[in-house]
């Protein structure tokens, strides 16, 4: 996946951890050469995450196109927009995690 960072797109990884409690990620940093300078990466509490949305809608739309892969976790304190291949696995994903969201946030 790609997160979109002031300073451009960044080719990163994503994965949950084994409690399913945070959302991380690592940032592959590499030089005009090609040679990886290193790995920068952060993390985020889903208990944090208050909405997913396609990139660049409002909180209150959930796109119904399941062509539509990049998107945007807002959560306490700020956003990550992330632009994604279009892909059934992909798709599977960002629902899934969008569908949590939505009903952690209905029972709060």
């Amino acid at each position: 996946l790609l997160l979109w960072r002031e300073d451009g797109l960044q080719l990163c990884w994503f994965w949950l951890d084994k409690e399913c409690k945070s959302l991380n990620w690592d940032i592959d940093e590499q030089d005009i050469s090609g040679s990886a300078e290193g790995m920068q990466g952060d993390s985020l509490l889903l208990e944090r995450i208050i909405d997913i949305v396609p990139l660049g809608a409002g909180p209150d739309q959930l796109t119904d196109n399941p062509t539509d892969s990049s998107f945007t976790i807002i959560h306490h304190g700020g956003k990550l927009d992330i632009v994604a291949p279009t892909s059934l696995d992909f798709q599977v994903w960002y629902f899934g995690l969008a569908f949590a969201t939505r009903l952690r946030m209905n029972a709060v």
